[in-house]
């Protein structure tokens, strides 16, 4: 088989021929000017190594891009001069002006979204704000957006560094192979200069494109979701995190947001724990700064994608508190049967799937659902009750230590008098015993479990039951 035509390598042995020519001769000029000589210019034969592999590493460009690659062209002729530290400056700007290059043209919201901490968010719009995004900030984006493989993303890190410590870039003394520039060079050329795009990755520029600007009909889901279930890990974290981004935006057209109500659940399904938390700290975050459309569009997405759990537990915690003093508030007054359904199902939003609630509000929590769930002598709203069965199948040990305060509640305590009251409550105690781990909650459990109508509403007060909590 012929060999694909390349690089005339006969052009190495001259090269280095006239590097060493070169070398005398400047050696001498620095002399002659009672200049420092030696150290300053790498040896010939280190040189030499680096002019023997460029020639095939630089075959490996387009000719349509090789004739754009300033910095390619400064890398070599700096190998070529022996300043090798000037060398790695010069590749690394290579690398650098692509990757800005690269970014511009693919999606430049999507990875500011990706790259951008939320609170410098807003400094970052044009591509010109890409000069002032650091250089460890702008390959770690490039990988979260999947510009770049794990593996060359460590790479090339390690290059940064190398850059930052060893080359021209800072005042240094060390030395560097011709060896290790090559690596690096090929390193650069395969995870940067000559990679692309592609897979995954197209897909979702693709989608972004189409959400911004295009409408999306909900015949067109099905294979939407198809293509989202096939995303890394990673990539979907990222266009989670760009999506919510065009959501949030106040400015955003609502044809933006009505596409993104239809992709919105099925995104959410297939991102991450993490991500998700994310989404919750933006919420947190707009509040924080007083920005309050973003705050209200981000509210308005977690519900949308039944991920308001997924808020801080400060933020979370208002809510929840928000609500039950609604619910309590419903329950007591008149027509509650009909009004207690739809804040029950809202308050549902916001308890997790494991039923962590924050602490500063665990015990309000549990004794409202608990009250509400036992209801009135008059009866129990039916269309809240498996509302509140789901909430109390949710309960853990923080909620069981709570349930049992609820009996010193005198506003639940005086409705266990009552038949109907009584035999609800003792319904709650019969879901909650299989969740009780340790023996003294298993044996406080059983005590109220056992307990008559007529004793239950001053169990409270018996000296063998205040025992038996005190161990707990």
């Amino acid at each position: 088989m012929a060999k694909k035509p390349g690089i005339e390598t006969a052009l190495v042995k001259p090269a280095t021929a006239a590097v060493d020519k070169f070398s005398e001769g400047f050696r001498g000029y620095l002399a002659g000017l009672g200049l420092p000589v030696d150290g300053v210019l790498v040896a010939p034969d280190e040189r030499g190594k680096v002019l023997a592999n460029a020639p095939d590493l630089v075959d490996l460009i387009e000719p349509q891009h090789r004739a754009e690659a300033m910095y390619v062209s400064k890398f070599i002729a700096a190998c070529g001069a022996g300043l090798f530290d000037a060398a790695l400056n010069f590749i690394w700007d290579e690398v650098t002006v692509r990757l800005r290059d690269r970014v511009a043209r693919f999606d430049l919201a999507y990875f500011y979204d990706t790259a951008v901490p939320a609170p410098e968010r807003q400094d970052y719009q044009t591509e010109e704000d890409l000069r002032s995004l650091s250089d460890a900030a702008l390959i770690k984006g490039a990988l979260k957006c999947g510009m770049l493989t794990d593996i060359g993303y460590k790479h090339l890190d390690y290059i940064r560094e190398m850059r930052n410590w060893a080359s021209a870039a800072h005042p240094n003394h060390a030395s560097l192979t011709g060896f290790q520039l090559v690596a690096w060079f090929e390193t650069c050329l395969k995870e940067v200069i000559l990679r692309e795009p592609e897979g995954e990755v197209l897909e979702v520029g693709r989608l972004l494109r189409n959400l911004r600007e295009q409408t999306i009909d909900p015949s067109d889901i099905p294979a939407i979701a198809a293509s989202l279930g096939r995303l890394p890990t990673g990539l979907a974290a990222a266009l989670l995190r760009s999506v919510v981004g065009l959501y949030c935006d106040p400015r955003q057209d609502v044809r933006v947001r009505d596409n993104i109500k239809l992709v919105a659940p099925r995104l959410w399904n297939v991102s991450p724990e993490p991500a998700r938390g994310e989404i919750g700290l933006k919420h947190s975050n707009y509040a924080a700064n007083a920005d309050v459309d973003r705050k209200k569009f981000a509210h308005e997405f977690l519900d949308l994608v039944g991920g308001l759990a997924y808020l801080p537990d400060s933020d979370l915690a208002l809510e929840i508190q928000a609500r039950i003093t609604q619910l309590e508030g419903a329950h007591d007054a008149w027509d509650n049967f009909h009004n207690e359904p739809p804040i029950a199902r809202q308050l549902r939003k916001y308890v997790p799937e494991n039923g962590k609630i924050p602490s500063q509000v665990n015990d309000e929590y549990v004794r409202v659902v608990v009250r509400c769930r036992v209801g009135r002598t008059s009866g129990i709203s039916r269309n809240a009750a498996p509302i509140y069965d789901e909430l109390i199948d949710l309960f853990d040990e923080p909620q069981l230590r709570a349930f049992v305060n609820t009996l010193a509640a005198p506003e639940l305590v005086t409705r266990l008098t009552d038949a109907g009251c009584f035999s609800r409550f003792q319904s709650i105690v019969a879901r909650l015993q299989p969740k009780a781990v340790g023996q003294p909650m298993q044996r406080v459990l059983a005590h109220i479990a056992a307990a008559p109508s007529a004793q239950l509403p001053v169990l409270w007060k018996d000296s063998r039951f205040q025992r038996l909590i005190a161990a707990l």
